[in-house]
């Protein structure tokens, strides 16, 4: 089961310090060479880390706390991840497509995939108001969520109905929470794709049987910081750009 987590950690250099954290309501930042971010519930219980001892250690130390029990230590070691795998440079070299910085109306994975869910099954895992209204009407939906909203289902129901579907969208917080394995698996005959800020942007995760992985590369750290500082969960995607990265983008 940490198969997934170990690789995405062993990927990352030893020689890489971290310059700086920064704690939000709903979303942690670290900064090391570039900007990683990961998403949080404020229902998670308090970090156990010493964040002021992070700073100037490597990265890779911080990111081994992905795989803690405390979700809440979880998440940092998701952004550091991030701040290593989301940086643009190798996202350019690795053939990912970036869209502009700020852009807020391209980039959307449910919009590029639109056309092909058309009378299809598909799945979210994870609540996202935006994607729902616009696959309600195209696709048999089905939305499951850790805390459902109406017309969600529990996430529980996922072990009854992802092996039936023929698309699934996972939200980058089932990393966090340690669910992504088993969803895996349970979606392994979909299409798979891992969609949000907290999504590492890593070659790795297609030998996952994960198709295409959807997030955002931070370009400019102070402002984000200031995002998420300021709890505006909108504003980060102004401090950096969409990126979709496919095994066979779209």
């Amino acid at each position: 089961m940490w198969q997934l987590y170990d690789a995405l950690i062993e990927g990352i250099p030893a020689d890489i310090k971290i310059r700086n954290l920064t704690e939000g309501l709903l979303r942690n930042l670290v900064i090391a060479d570039n900007g990683g971010i990961a998403s949080r519930t404020p229902f998670e219980p308090q970090s156990t880390l010493d964040l002021c001892s992070y700073k100037n250690r490597p990265l890779k130390e911080l990111a081994a706390q992905v795989k803690s029990w405390n979700f809440a230590d979880g998440c940092w070691g998701m952004a550091a991840i991030n701040a290593y795998y989301n940086d643009e440079s190798k996202l350019q070299k690795n053939g990912a497509a970036l869209f502009a910085v700020g852009d807020l109306t391209s980039g959307d994975v449910f919009d590029e995939y639109l056309p092909q869910l058309t009378d299809k099954k598909v799945a979210i895992v994870g609540h996202f108001d935006h994607a729902i209204k616009q696959l309600q009407n195209h696709c048999h939906l089905t939305v499951l969520e850790r805390l459902p909203q109406e017309g969600d289902l529990p996430d529980t129901a996922a072990e009854f109905l992802l092996g039936e579907q023929e698309f699934v969208f996972i939200t980058g917080m089932a990393f966090t929470n340690k669910s992504l394995p088993r969803l895996l698996q349970l979606a392994q005959n979909a299409q798979i794709t891992l969609v949000g800020p907290s999504v590492p942007m890593a070659p790795i995760l297609f030998e996952f049987g994960i198709n295409t992985l959807s997030g955002l590369s931070i370009c400019q750290t102070s402002q984000c910081q200031n995002a998420v500082q300021n709890k505006n969960c909108a504003a980060i995607y102004l401090c950096g750009r969409k990126v979709i990265f496919s095994t066979s983008y779209l």
